[in-house]
């Protein structure tokens, strides 16, 4: 196995750079069992740069501080992962405020990506593109957090948790690719078979805003939105067994679901007002509680 570790921003390095000069690292590999490993705490400006070409690629970066860049790429040649031994698996954790964070991974991956948890931080942006049987997690903290997920391929799972103040006032402009729509707060579009989209964004929000599209069959949307301005909208297009889920609670709540395609089924329980479901197909159903009823335990 082939392992690199970078410890960045050491006290002499720091003695030795001045104020608000950029730390970067950057790590190339290319063979079988690659496993990277980036921490880096400084008070901030750090540049992390992680590529991976090979077998069963493992990379973990770590960064605290201000104005954070974090880039992993991992690509799968030949080795065919499984679920519990994925091709690609990368982990980054961003402490701080004005983080960036880009996976991009192809073959079978894993991708787990956390900002502002250990404490409430500030516009994170966090973007996650994957090709193959993906597996995606994004946990945000904080105020004007962005987050956009974008899989290509079988079987895949993204779920992203938004929690604290204003979670999305930005756009997620890096989906419009797929969907041709700004949202602020979360975003995700899948294509492939057996999806699961799972987004929540907690109490506080004051600008919401939630996307899912998903393409193909088998595809489940859920949505859990509290605040003042929350929004959501679910595209389910084509395929069989399609399952969209949306709860929201505050004032503005807003919610638009569109289905096509058999046994749709459609869920909406709001606080707030406006909701709109269109369904296309057979076996299809639709239940929407508004004006602060509880939302129904089931259909």
């Amino acid at each position: 196995m082939k392992k690199a570790v970078l410890i960045g921003a050491s006290a002499l390095a720091l003695m030795a750079t001045p104020a608000f000069a950029q730390v970067g690292s950057e790590i190339d590999q290319d063979g079988n069992g690659n496993d990277a490993t980036v921490s880096q705490t400084a008070t901030g400006f750090t540049d992390s740069y992680v590529t991976q070409v090979g077998d069963n690629n493992d990379a973990d970066v770590t960064q605290s501080g201000v104005n954070n860049n974090s880039t992993i790429e991992q690509t799968t040649d030949g080795f065919i992962g499984t679920n519990t031994d994925p091709s690609n698996e990368a982990t980054v954790t961003q402490a701080g405020t004005n983080g960036d964070s880009t996976i991009i991974q192809d073959g079978n991956n894993t991708a787990t990506l956390t900002q502002g948890i250990t404490g409430a931080s500030l516009n994170d942006d966090a973007f996650i593109l994957q090709i193959g049987a993906n597996t995606a997690t994004v946990d945000q903290a904080g105020l004007n957090q962005v987050t956009a997920v974008a899989q290509v391929g079988f079987g895949n799972e993204a779920t992203v948790n938004q929690y604290g103040e204003g979670s999305g006032l930005n756009p997620a402009t890096l989906v419009d690719d797929f969907v041709n729509e700004k949202v602020a707060g979360a975003a995700i579009a899948q294509v492939g078979f057996n999806n699961v989209a799972t987004i929540e964004q907690s109490a506080g929000s004051a600008e919401g805003g939630s996307l899912i599209v998903q393409l193909a069959s088998d595809n489940t949307a859920t949505n859990t939105q509290t605040g003042d301005s929350a929004f959501s909208e679910v595209y389910q297009f084509g395929g069989s067994g399609n399952f969209a889920n949306v709860e929201q609670g505050g004032v503005d709540a807003d919610s638009f679901v569109v289905q096509n395609g058999s046994d749709n089924i459609a869920r909406v329980g709001q606080v707030g007002g406006s909701s709109f479901v269109s369904q296309a197909g057979n076996g299809n159903v639709a239940h929407v509680t508004q004006g602060g009823a509880a939302l129904p335990a089931g259909l």
